[in-house]
């Protein structure tokens, strides 16, 4: 059968059952997992004050902390790998340069073997120009945007950044 030759009604009907399957495949793919280990840590707690006036319940604790544990490990990272090292990096190279800088942690372009990181520099000319001939002993410079923005001149970098 030709779908250039259904009705809107048919139509409409299998659009409403492609919604509903894409709901229950995001329910099982994404949603359900959450909302089952959030609900086991609610029952846990639940379970926790209930046996706290009675005993102490090591085995309980030890399992909530864990449940706990693998809810907040989908929401951190290690402060070294989440930063590539950019900030630290270029921090130690312009440490004798009396300039700010201003960095957004946000992957530019990420592919297998790099990362694309911006960092803005801030200060008078001299200072940009010799912190900037000190960042390009360390990292490798794709871009450079120079401008003023309320009578401050800042360099726009934007450095690569090779993955281990």
């Amino acid at each position: 059968m030709n779908f250039s030759d259904w009705t809107y009604k048919r139509k409409n009907t299998a659009l409403l059952i492609g919604t509903v399957l894409f709901l229950i495949l995001a329910w099982f793919l994404a949603f359900g997992k959450t909302f089952r280990l959030i609900s086991d840590y609610y029952d846990l707690s639940a379970k926790l004050d209930i046996n706290r006036t009675e005993n102490f319940n090591a085995e309980l604790m030890s399992r909530k902390r864990n449940l706990q544990d693998s809810l907040l490990q989908m929401y951190s990272a290690d402060s070294l790998s989440w930063t590539s090292s950019v900030l630290t990096g270029v921090g130690e190279l312009i440490l004798e340069q009396s300039i700010g800088v201003s960095f957004e942690n946000k992957a530019i372009e990420t592919n297998n073997s790099t990362v694309e990181r911006e960092v803005t520099l801030i200060g008078p000319f001299k200072e940009l120009q010799s912190a900037l001939s000190a960042i390009e002993n360390g990292f490798y410079i794709k871009s450079l945007k120079s401008y003023l923005d309320k009578d401050e001149l800042k360099y726009n970098l934007r450095l690569v950044i090779v993955k281990n």
